[in-house]
């Protein structure tokens, strides 16, 4: 058995410089498999941080009962003044949460970016914000201030340039960071303006809250109004479906390399 297992390692051996092309193949296809693999967990990973990273233990998202969402929550103006006299809630930021199309730097073809309609309450909640360059919007102005990130992806949103956004021309007056959350994907615009130009009446999509503690965020009774999440709750929640959403597609990716 010895006999045959040395000449058939011999044998494989005095071959190696005719397989060198074949074996060549099969190792860069293996290595080419790992390599995307890798990188599409690291995207899933690095996305799943920017979102985690943009929820604080004392902030606390309220949302319409029944909603898995910030697109998909509604709530009055009515129901957010009542969030304005609960005890223990400090600052409430009212907001409403859109997606428009714009063109990209790198193909010019449209894709989705936030438009999120905020009061100066919501600069004054979000402690890791702050502008780089240029200034915050007047309020009943058209103007505009765009995260880091979007400004850098997508085409049309230096500081002085203007922008399309349904009626009219909109003026990028500024440049925020958001501590490297998610946030700094999206353009931030006034409360008043985007409720008019969106036509969403008096309503907004959710109310953001600073806490003085870890209050219980429960429904108030003979209310549907909302649902209340623990910032950070939110997002690892958010995170980690896309996540799962990508696991499966990762492995049919390298399933068909």
């Amino acid at each position: 058995m010895w006999s045959q297992i040395i000449e058939i390692t011999l044998m494989n051996l005095r071959n190696i410089g005719a397989r060198a092309g074949s074996s060549s193949v099969i190792v860069v296809g293996i290595a080419g498999v790992v390599a995307v693999l890798v990188g599409l967990l690291s995207m899933s990973t690095g996305f799943q941080r920017a979102l985690v990273s943009a929820g604080e233990p004392d902030r606390a998202l309220i949302m319409r009962a029944g909603s898995n969402g910030e697109m998909s929550s509604n709530l009055s103006s009515a129901e957010v003044n009542v969030l304005s006299t609960m005890e223990g809630i400090d600052l409430v930021s009212p907001e409403l949460y859109v997606v428009v199309g714009l063109p990209k730097k790198t193909t010019g073809d449209p894709a989705n970016v936030i438009v999120r309609g905020i009061t100066f309450a919501g600069f004054d909640l979000r402690r890791e914000a702050r502008i780089v360059e240029g200034r915050r919007f007047d309020s009943g102005r058209n103007e505009i201030v765009v995260g880091v990130n979007a400004a850098s992806e997508f085409a049309g949103l230096a500081v002085g340039e203007q922008v399309d956004l349904r009626e009219g021309q909109w003026t990028v007056v500024g440049h925020f960071e958001a501590g490297g959350s998610a946030m700094e994907s999206e353009i931030w615009i006034d409360l008043k303006l985007a409720q008019a130009i969106f036509r969403r009446g008096g309503s907004m999509s959710l109310a953001r809250v600073r806490m003085d503690d870890r209050l219980s965020m429960s429904s108030k009774p003979g209310s549907t109004m909302t649902r209340g999440l623990n910032s950070p709750s939110l997002q690892k929640k958010s995170s980690t479906a896309h996540s799962l959403h990508r696991g499966p597609e990762s492995s049919i990716r390298s399933a068909l390399l």
